[in-house]
């Protein structure tokens, strides 16, 4: 069952966003969401949603990727 929490962060959330690995493995989804910019908010929910109805049969979802061109 999912727990809305990560089993791993690495390390290097701390140069890239400014907040520690330990922030996000306590603070889980719902940190997540508060750091989220709103313009983001509709791919988030839409990943989300795309995990929950999505049968896994061992394989891996591709990730979200946030950047946005400069």
């Amino acid at each position: 069952m999912a727990s809305g929490t990560y089993d791993y962060m690495s390390p290097s959330s701390q140069s890239l966003l400014g907040v520690p690995a330990e922030e996000f493995l306590d603070g889980g989804l719902a940190l997540v969401v508060d750091l989220l910019h709103p313009d983001d908010m509709v791919r988030l929910q839409e990943h989300l949603n795309l995990i929950a109805t999505s049968s896994l049969d061992g394989g891996v979802l591709p990730p979200l990727d946030y950047s946005r061109p400069v």
